[in-house]
């Protein structure tokens, strides 16, 4: 509770609120368990750099940026722009 309190003039949140941003970090946990289970899933094993493409790559997907990557596709659950 001291931290908050001597840092309390660095914390944001009523102008966080009056933007309408999540306050807690509960948005940005439920996204790193559920990366985790999908790249620590039984008999999977990846380099660091090869977790670090993977991980970019579905973060294109899930932001619906795939086209960007690759124009030439469109899955059919993206909307086309």
């Amino acid at each position: 509770m001291v931290h908050l309190e001597e840092h309390q003039q660095r914390r944001e949140d009523r102008s966080a609120q009056q933007r309408k941003e999540p306050l807690g970090s509960g948005a940005v946990e439920a996204t790193c368990a559920q990366s985790q289970c999908r790249f620590k899933r039984t008999g999977q094993f990846w380099s660091p750099a090869g977790d670090e493409a993977l991980l970019c790559l579905d973060t294109f997907w899930r932001n619906e940026r795939w086209p960007l990557l690759f124009p030439h596709t469109r899955p059919a659950n993206l909307s086309k722009n």
